[in-house]
């Protein structure tokens, strides 16, 4: 169509009105850009140069809504795999907990729809339906995050024109102290991993998950160690006769490019986390009896072909056995640590050595995390004041 008045703009959301040669007039606007990168537009006819200018304004407002897109129309579930192309930069947990987020919830819900069809109603529904299955407000907030992120990554690429997670409904996080495992439910807990760890040895099951599940869990309790810094032990990270564990390393889980999870042995979480940890006879006791059915290898707790125990698979085991005791999702295993320090805390011991014991930077790392575990402290020093004067 032969223009002869006005020019023609290739960025997104301008346009221009001009009268062709069959003397009608046209407004027209560039709403996106195709594969190729040649421009896609939108075109209105109109009878006059004032109407044609009408009709560009209104062109130019449905731009801005989102009303108009090239790649707007391509599914939720295609564009996340692209966007999650770009986060090659995320560490290890943060890309393995991004990828179950997309899995197991937002491709779930979102996954049929298109781009450009996703609204601020659409955002608040599934919100909603999270707190209405009662997910923890922090989980829902790490899936709005992620949402919130492609929707902006969509964004830049012009595949959308506004992000609906903007507006969206707030989640409000609570401010709680560090859950302690109950008085009544550890005993439970730890006698159903003891069931689970003879079960395993009953069918000659010397490794794997089920087998160490209750060495792990004595670990923890008795040393308030993090379960990554457990399954990353080696022998000689271990002294029984001196009864001392030595804290080095670390073990975590990586998502390759591939999207296949490798193991990785690296360093302790921080530098004061390298620690020298004294343990109870009884978790020495334990410790004999792991170290008995070994079989050679040098990792303490291991897999049939002597590996690393992958924690995301101790983690899955320690779910099914919650389950069965009627607990699924009340604790998680690093309840076990925050049990170790409010204890030591609550018999009186000094926030310095309780913080040095499991690897904080200083005491008053340990007395801002833990200050509910010396709250009863109140009451016994007002008494005393009834006793001494």
């Amino acid at each position: 169509m032969a223009r002869k008045k006005g020019n023609n703009s290739h960025a997104k959301g301008e346009g221009t009105t001009f009268q062709g040669k069959d003397g009608k007039w046209y407004a027209q606007i560039t709403i996106g850009f195709r594969d190729d990168g040649s421009p896609k537009r939108k075109t209105k006819t109109a009878r006059n140069r004032s109407e044609a200018m009408r009709l560009l304004g209104e062109l130019k407002l449905k731009c801005q809504l989102g009303q108009y897109s090239v790649k707007g129309d391509i599914l939720f579930s295609h564009y996340t795999e692209r966007w999650f192309g770009f986060k090659v930069t995320l560490k290890g947990k943060t890309r393995i907990d991004y990828r179950a987020i997309l899995n197991n919830h937002l491709i779930p819900y979102f996954g049929t729809f298109r781009m450009s069809g996703i609204t601020l109603g659409h955002v608040d529904s599934f919100l909603s339906e999270k707190i209405k299955n009662e997910y923890a407000p922090s989980s829902i907030v790490k899936m709005k995050n992620v949402l919130h992120n492609i929707f902006e990554r969509a964004v830049a690429e012009e595949v959308i024109a506004q992000n609906p997670v903007n507006h969206s409904m707030t989640i409000r996080l609570r401010k709680t102290n560090r859950i302690v495992i109950s008085k009544e439910d550890l005993p439970i807990i730890m006698n159903k991993a003891r069931e689970v760890s003879q079960r395993a040895m009953k069918y000659g099951r010397y490794s794997g998950q089920s087998f160490v599940m209750y060495p792990v869990l004595m670990t923890a309790l008795h040393t308030g160690m993090r379960i990554g810094e457990i399954l990353a032990l080696r022998w000689d990270n271990v002294d029984l006769k001196k009864r001392c564990i030595y804290v080095e390393e670390g073990l975590s889980q990586k998502e390759d490019d591939d999207g296949s999870i490798r193991l990785t042995l690296g360093t302790t979480k921080t530098a004061s986390s390298v620690r020298t940890i004294e343990i109870s006879d009884s978790l020495c006791d334990v410790l004999s009896v792991m170290k008995t059915h070994s079989h050679g290898s040098k990792i303490v707790f291991h897999t049939q072909n002597g590996t690393h125990v992958a924690p995301n698979n101790w983690s899955r085991t320690w779910r099914d056995m919650l389950d069965e005791i009627g607990m699924r999702g009340k604790y998680r295993p690093h309840e076990f640590r925050h049990t170790h320090v409010t204890t030591l805390l609550a018999e009186g011991f000094s926030p310095a050595s309780v913080a040095k014991r499991v690897g904080h930077a200083d005491a008053q790392t340990t007395l801002r995390v833990y200050a509910h575990a010396v709250d009863g402290d109140g009451r016994r020093m007002a008494d005393i004041f009834d006793n001494k004067f």
